[in-house]
């Protein structure tokens, strides 16, 4: 017999991973997913980074103290509304009670809250733009915005209504361009929140909101989505709304303020534009009713016999009623058109006339005051003069977007005129959206001829996600174009353009967008300003102790007062407050508006400083002698006039008498006559301060500090 042979049983051999399996190596969908965070994380991070650092080590004098003041005053028991009249809007106020309540008084907290809130923006503005414009328009505009909402030109030095306002605008496009997209209900309820979350930091928020309402009803129309999806996404953008008013409503109901809640700007636009909506909203669910039940054409079937005969029914009816009250007796001459009046018909129309009527004497009415004094003072072609500067200024995100608009036009001409009938691609419907917010954003600094630098923050978000339409066109050229190399050529050289026109922002800007005036001209300013190198040195020289007037005005103070003496801050320094840790025994702590008040309003602000004064007399007074809106049209309204340097106006009535005379006179030719009556409603407060106040003689810059005299009693 013949042995058996075994064979041994084969092994199996692993055949070797693919390089993109081995351990260690990213695979070729991961690599596409790090590289354009590490890349954004790079390019936006860096100026975020850099325009944090800025903020946090160089406080501010002027919106940022003001909040924190506020803050700090309500947490030491002041009553908003009775025993603190804040400038701070409701969610700033808010956000800097709680960032004070964990920081002590200062800017720290409210500033660490503002980075955190654009950190979050940011990072949501990049994943959004990256779902629906691609990786490559995700970087660029996150970069954009990242550099131009930290340009130290226009982002102050932080804790600015703007900022908080953009960080829940870009949540609320975010938000609901995400949920268009295909997400899921809540986030059509987070955008609702933080839509009507804006309009509390500043009423321009509202620019995010119209686009939405706007963007909203028309995918129906462009059979994107079905009616019932629009109803849908209004009712849960409406409930994210109510959901998102319990912090500012708890404020004020921890306030004892609930009144006043219900006064604030989205209560007051809703009554505006509420009633004209639910008639617009009433007629077009009529029309789709009528178009889905095809009542049109059922209609036309009706014989035409049966339509005279059922109009002369109703004539007759109505000339018989007519008769019938011009007949009776003791009729009343408007009786008749009274009773037309009353007619159901003709009662809707007259009522829809009189909501709008309602509404446009409103909006005229919040024209007034603010904005109006501010129009009758500085002219349109001033104004329109320097917001064109500042658009220069802002070139880069302006014109990405003004170049994603006219390609989005464009490419709608082009498929209306192919006649082909091809649809536009899915994400290009948010161009609309981006569209109509970046334009109300553009259009609204124009709102106040004031066009302080912050007002210009809002427009560069919106730019920077519309930009990303552009660069979803060029990627996608790119991607189907045989011969790249003219395409890369292109991009390269729009990366380098980009890179020249955004320079200023970091070098400085040569020419002072306010003016027009370049920096060299202008005695004692360097070649260059605004810049983040500017800022960084700024930094640079806090720290080896050059301080500001402003600052070592706090600092004496605080140094030379308890914490429960009181002091006063005429003008718009309120940093002064918070650098001394110092409250007012006024509610309204600070004052901007000298020059723009009536004489009579300025005299009542008069009488109720000194009455304040009369209960709790400040220990110091610091008059600041800064010259606020109108720039350069007036002098400083001073609480004790100085003749020439270190020497002040005497306490003697023949030479105050004659100096009155002479200013007046001066203030007369310069400013006109309504800054005389302002002078002279001053009157009561430079005695105020002459009759029981000392100069402090130190040196304060352009500031004068009063101390309160030893032993004075009002």
């Amino acid at each position: 017999m013949s042995r058996r042979r075994h064979r041994k049983p084969e092994t199996k051999r692993s055949k070797p991973k693919p390089p993109e399996l081995r351990k260690g190596r990213l695979k070729p969908e991961q690599i596409r997913m790090f590289v354009p965070v590490v890349a954004a994380l790079l390019l936006a991070g860096a100026p975020f980074a850099l325009g944090k650092y800025i903020e946090f080590n160089r406080p501010g004098p002027y919106d940022s103290p003001a909040n924190v003041y506020s803050a700090q005053h309500i947490l030491s028991g002041a009553k908003l509304g009775v025993d603190e009249q804040t400038s701070a809007q409701p969610g700033t106020l808010l956000v800097n009670i709680i960032g004070v309540k964990l920081f002590g008084f200062n800017e720290t907290g409210p500033k660490m809250i503002q980075a955190l809130l654009q950190a979050g923006a940011l990072v949501l503005l990049f994943y959004t733009v990256r779902k629906i414009f691609g990786a490559l328009a995700a970087i660029v505009s996150a970069t954009v915005a990242s550099i131009y909402l930290s340009a130290p030109v226009i982002a102050k030095v932080g804790n600015v209504k703007e900022q908080y306002m953009i960080a829940f605008m870009v949540a609320a496009a975010c938000c609901f361009i995400l949920y268009q997209s295909g997400g899921k209900c809540r986030l059509a309820v987070l955008a609702g929140a933080a839509a009507v979350n804006t309009c509390y930091f500043k009423a321009t928020g509202a620019s995010v909101i119209i686009a939405i309402a706007v963007f909203a009803p028309v995918q129906p129309m462009l059979r994107r989505r079905t009616w019932r999806q629009c109803f849908v996404d209004f009712a849960l953008l409406t409930g994210g709304a109510v959901l998102g008013l319990c912090p500012i409503g708890l404020l004020y109901l921890w306030q004892g303020q609930l009144a006043a809640f219900f006064r604030t700007f989205p209560f007051r636009a809703a009554e505006i534009v509420g009633p004209p909506a639910a008639i617009v909203v009433a007629v077009s669910l009529v029309i789709i009713v009528c178009l889905r039940c095809r009542l049109w054409r059922r209609l036309r079937k009706v014989r035409p016999w049966i339509w005279i005969a059922g109009l002369s029914v109703i004539v007759a009816t109505l000339i018989y009623s007519i008769l019938r009250i011009l007949l009776a007796e003791g009729y009343i001459a408007g009786e008749v058109v009274s009773y037309l009046k009353d007619i159901p018909f003709v009662k809707l129309f007259l009522k829809a006339k009189e909501l709008f009527e309602i509404a446009r004497l409103k909006l005229i009415t919040m024209q007034k005051g603010y904005i109006g004094g501010s129009k009758a003072i500085y002219g349109a072609a001033e104004q329109a003069a320097k917001v064109m500067r500042y658009y220069g200024v802002l070139k880069v995100p302006v014109l990405l977007a003004a170049g994603a608009v006219l390609a989005g036009f464009a490419r709608l001409v082009m498929r209306l005129l192919s006649g082909r009938g091809k649809a536009a691609e899915p994400v290009e419907r948010f161009v609309l959206l981006l569209g109509v917010w970046w334009l109300l954003d553009m259009a609204f600094v124009w709102i106040s001829p004031r066009s302080y630098e912050q007002y210009y923050l809002p427009l560069n978000a919106s730019a920077a996600m519309l930009g990303g339409y552009l660069l979803w066109l060029y990627s996608r050229r790119l991607a189907r174009a045989v011969h790249k190399g003219g395409w890369i050529l292109a991009g390269g050289i729009g990366i380098l353009l980009m890179i020249i026109m955004s320079s200023p922002i970091f070098i400085g800007l040569a020419r002072s967008p306010d003016t027009g005036i370049l920096y060299e001209d202008m005695p004692g300013y360097p070649p260059r300003m605004r810049g983040f190198a500017q800022s960084l040195e700024a930094v640079a020289q806090r720290r080896r102790g050059r301080i500001g007037p402003w600052e070592r005005a706090g600092d004496y103070i605080r140094a030379n007062s308890t914490p429960d003496d009181k002091i006063y801050v005429w003008g718009w320094v309120p940093g002064i407050y918070v650098r001394a840790r110092r409250l007012s025994p006024s509610p309204q702590a600070f004052e901007s508006e000298m020059h723009v008040k009536s004489p009579a309003a300025l005299r009542r602000k008069v009488e109720q400083l000194l009455n304040c004064f009369q209960e709790e007399p400040p220990r110091f007074i610091v008059d600041t002698r800064k010259q606020h809106f109108p720039w350069g049209k007036t002098l400083p309204l001073e609480l004790w006039p100085q003749l020439k340097k270190d020497t002040f106006l005497p306490w003697d009535e023949k030479t105050i008498a004659q100096y009155d005379a002479f200013y007046s006179k001066v203030l007369l030719e310069r400013s006109g006559p309504d800054e005389v009556e302002r002078y002279k409603a001053m009157a009561p407060f430079r005695r105020y301060v002459m009759s029981n106040y000392s100069v402090v003689g130190r040196d304060f810059g352009k500031h004068v500090v009063f101390v309160r005299k030893a032993g004075k009693t009002d």
